[in-house]
């Protein structure tokens, strides 16, 4: 190899990680819609992977945990709450919405909403995991 660049050696169990992100990428894409955003699906997962674990998780948590791109913006910014509508019931602006997660009120804070799986929301789950 000539010149002072090197590209990184990628090691051959780095095809099974990938053929593994793969199947689930295709779990994820085959039941959502077309234009759904890898940052949408990440909230989702983020959702979800707290709601496994018993964990509560609000919006601002989201945006907090999505940690910033290379540019240092926010992967899950201002936008979230509007783009994650697709996840929460239908309603006028999402009327197509999937009803995967859903939000309760915090009973010593109303302006504190957790999210949580609904029951369609750990079908689709498992729709993606493959169980």
């Amino acid at each position: 190899m000539t010149g002072s660049t090197s590209q990184p050696r990628l090691q051959p169990h780095s095809a099974n990680e990938l053929e593994r992100f793969a199947t689930l990428l295709v779990g994820v894409t085959s039941i959502t819609p077309p234009r759904t955003s890898a940052r949408q699906i990440l909230a989702f997962c983020m959702v979800a992977m707290h709601h496994i674990r018993n964990q509560s998780i609000t919006m601002a948590d989201l945006v907090q945990m999505g940690g910033d791109d290379e540019r240092g913006s926010p992967l899950l910014g201002r936008s979230l709450e509007r783009t994650f509508g697709l996840f929460l019931e239908p309603s006028k602006v999402h009327p197509d919405a999937l009803s995967w997660v859903g939000q309760e009120v915090d009973p010593d804070d109303r302006r504190r909403k957790y999210l949580k799986l609904s029951k369609l929301g750990e079908t689709a789950v498992a729709k993606i995991l493959g169980d």
